[in-house]
């Protein structure tokens, strides 16, 4: 199925998305697909859930072989 790249960022502030949970976190998050149609059929190569640090605007740029989608959310914090 393909190869996707997830890189992020926020939109109303100055804070980079980060993806994983190393002391310092990747850039990127890159996901191949293990076949099916399923969401389980991506398998992610080595790294954790994408966390904004701090509540705001937020997008991810995804990027696959035929393709390119900007996804825009808003991180809050809740209790």
């Amino acid at each position: 199925m393909g190869r996707l790249l997830i890189r992020g960022a926020q939109l109303d502030g100055p804070n980079a998305l980060r993806f994983g949970l190393d002391h310092v976190p990747a850039k990127e998050m890159r996901l191949t697909s293990v076949g099916g149609s399923s969401p389980g059929g991506w398998q992610k190569q080595g790294l954790n859930d994408a966390a904004p640090r701090p509540p705001g605007c937020y997008a991810w740029q995804v990027d696959g072989t035929t393709f390119s989608r900007i996804i825009v959310f808003k991180a809050e914090l809740y209790s």
